[in-house]
């Protein structure tokens, strides 16, 4: 037996574990970078998708922002009209109030001119009646 041939077989069979598994490295690294590959792009797709969602969202909110700041501004304006409505009643009010005092003193004197008089009056309002008692 030729032991120099089992030694070069020995070697061959080196050579071979070691071309295969360079073979295997390469197939390794190619099936890395295709994972890279396609993870990258499902990154890219997801960063679409965002991007897509977060525009959507903006679209949505200014639709509903708009109508409200509408409103806002309507009833703002009805809210201006009526604090003018109510200060012009208060103002009628304070002058009705003021017609009031003046017509209630006038009433007292006619009633005290008559009981000076020596005559009763038919009728006295209450409010006075009320003060009298």
């Amino acid at each position: 037996m030729d032991w120099s041939v089992v030694g070069a077989l020995g070697g061959l069979a080196g050579v071979a574990s070691v071309i295969a598994a360079l073979v295997a490295l390469s197939r390794a690294g190619e099936e890395r970078r295709k994972l890279t590959a396609e993870r990258r792009k499902v990154i890219a797709e997801q960063n679409e998708i965002d991007a897509c969602t977060a525009e959507k969202i903006a679209a949505t909110a200014l639709k509903l922002i708009e109508p409200l700041e509408k409103r806002v501004a309507s009833v703002e304006d009805e809210n201006a009209r009526l604090r003018l409505r109510v200060r012009a009643v208060e103002e009628e009010n304070a002058k009705l109030r003021k017609a009031q005092q003046r017509m209630l003193r006038g009433v007292r004197t006619l009633i005290q001119q008559l009981r000076e008089a020596e005559i009763e009056p038919a009728w006295i309002p209450e409010e006075i009646d009320a003060d009298d008692s």
